[in-house]
């Protein structure tokens, strides 16, 4: 991923519904706040929420927070955090990138810093979406990225799955459907299958996901767009 290709702009922003058996679950929002400076360097801030409704609240609260600074001129992640807030699940976690010397430093919760060691280029939970959506992609082909969770670098695969066309608030587009293979704690605490359907075009835009839960599964329709 170079920063010259990049799919998204400097200030996009994108909302979602959540809906879960039906009901509107909740909302979520991923949002780029545009070039800034920081640690001497220019840097993009690539911020996540996902809260859900005063009624599943009632039965299932979730307050979910992440964000990531992705250097703008080598367009991997240098700062990581998540809080997470999911049923009685609490955690916050955090990841400090030496990605000159490939070095990581995690700390979750109140516990001391652990030192690890990562890949060059290596990506994090958040900032390796934005890291599939640079990239070509073929059905039938997977691809493959480094993704540090904290503990441990997994090779993630991402198959392409399909193209299909579908409604959406801008209108039928035609959409490429990817199934991210993870095992390691990311934005959401999933139980199974993840699917993303991104428009079939240069901007890669993400139209709709669905992931499987503690109980069922969250689908999370785009509901609004700007850049």
């Amino acid at each position: 991923m170079s920063a010259g290709n990049l799919p998204f702009s400097e200030k996009e922003e994108l909302t979602y519904d959540l809906t879960w058996m039906g009901i509107l679950a909740g909302t979520a929002k991923i949002s780029i706040t545009g070039r800034i400076n920081k640690w001497n360097r220019k840097v993009y801030h690539v911020s996540s929420r996902a809260d859900s409704s005063d009624f599943l609240s009632l039965i299932y609260k979730v307050e979910d927070r992440a964000s990531t600074y992705i250097d703008a001129n080598r367009t991997y992640p240098l700062y990581y955090s998540i809080k997470q807030r999911e049923g009685r699940y609490r955690a916050n976690r955090t990841i400090i990138f030496d990605q000159k010397n490939n070095r990581a430093s995690f700390i979750k919760n109140f516990n001391p810093p652990k030192e690890f060691s990562i890949p060059p280029d290596v990506q994090d939970p958040l900032s390796s979406f934005f890291f599939v959506r640079s990239k070509k992609l073929t059905v039938g082909k997977s691809l493959y990225v480094n993704t540090f969770s904290g503990t441990m670098t997994y090779r993630v695969e991402v198959q392409v799955i399909k193209k299909e066309r579908i409604k959406t608030i801008l209108g039928k587009v035609d959409t490429i459907v990817i199934k991210p293979i993870l095992n390691f704690p990311g934005i959401f605490r999933h139980k199974g299958n993840i699917y993303i359907w991104l428009t079939d075009d240069q901007k890669r835009l993400p139209v709709r996901m669905k992931t499987e839960i503690v109980f069922g599964a969250v689908s999370a329709t785009l509901t609004g767009y700007t850049r």
